[in-house]
């Protein structure tokens, strides 16, 4: 059973703090406070920058909330590396253990872009250059699995807005970040 939001990030920043690297609990704190009062535009500049060797929660309590944009969504969903779990199908039982978090969200974000729970699209998303960059498909794939993991309405670029990077909440954001979506 899923975790409820607002748990899911509290137990993020009781696992950060137990970290045995400085600051790690109070960054985590500051992410959790800050969330909810951040914009859907600062969602996705995070999204561009996020550490995820950090924790995916904050992705996870991005991805679940209405205002998130569809472009944050899908830059959530191919940074997650979608075409590494091609091998696995859908069988979350097959998937390695270090990859099944991946496997959940993108899961999950599938399952909210094709059933619409995303309406928000003002921000640009190019998903020919996520699917060249980010996606990790491998040389040969099978056109049906791939369809099963990315469905094809994932895979439509969306015009709009480009946004600028920032700075970031605790470095710098680069310039030449993925996904095009600056």
């Amino acid at each position: 059973m899923p975790l409820a939001v607002d748990d899911l990030l509290r137990r993020w920043v009781e696992e950060r703090a137990a970290s045995l690297e400085p600051g790690d609990g109070e960054y985590a704190q500051f992410i959790a406070d800050w969330l909810p009062l951040a914009s859907s535009d600062d969602w996705h500049r995070m999204m561009l920058g996020y550490n995820r060797e950090l924790g995916d929660a904050p992705l996870f309590w991005i991805m679940r909330q209405p205002r998130c944009e569809k472009a944050t969504a899908l830059g959530i969903f191919y940074l997650a590396r979608p075409g590494l779990l091609l091998a696995y199908g859908i069988d979350r039982a097959r998937v390695p253990e270090p990859m099944r978090r991946a496997y959940d969200l993108i899961g999950e974000i599938r399952m909210r872009y094709v059933n619409g729970f995303y309406r928000t699209s003002t921000l640009r998303f190019d998903t020919v250059e996520a699917l060249a960059r980010e996606a990790r498909l491998p040389a040969r794939f099978d056109q049906k699995a791939l369809d099963l993991l990315i469905p094809p309405e994932m895979r439509v670029s969306i015009p709009g807005r480009k946004l600028g990077l920032q700075y970031g909440v605790r470095n710098h954001f680069r310039l030449d970040a993925p996904l095009g979506a600056r």
